[in-house]
């Protein structure tokens, strides 16, 4: 009997261990996840409109949306090999008071935005 009780002992013990290695593997795995960057889209000019994507998935295809004063411009862009882009966009003006927005979604899920509300005009001159 008592060799059976260490056996059960033992068994026990080793799915435990076995449990334990898994859950550290994966928690570092969730973790290292959970420390990548969101995706951003920043406006880096304004006239002409030019815009920034950082943190996209390498390689990913981008549809970037702006909405200015009513209107409304769709273009695409493809993120390097490190998931980064530059854009400009002619024709639309962020310095409307009416808002302004950029949306970019990526073809492999990743999505970002940059918007100013109506009424939060640019400081003339």
């Amino acid at each position: 009997m008592h060799t059976s009780r260490v056996r059960r002992i033992t068994v026990v013990l080793s799915a435990l261990v076995v449990l334990a290695g898994a859950a550290l593997i994966g928690g570092s795995w969730a973790a290292a996840g959970r420390h990548a960057a969101a995706p951003r889209i920043a406006l880096l000019d304004t006239d002409p409109v030019s815009v920034r994507g950082t943190n996209f998935k390498p390689a990913e295809r981008v549809r970037v949306e702006v909405d200015a004063g009513g209107k409304h411009m769709t273009r695409s862009a493809t993120g390097s090999s490190t998931g980064a882009f530059t854009m400009r966009m002619a024709g639309v003006d962020p310095n409307a008071c009416e808002g302004f927005s950029i949306t970019a979604t990526g073809s492999k899920g990743s999505r970002a935005t940059f918007k100013r509300a109506p009424g939060q005009c640019p400081d003339p001159g």
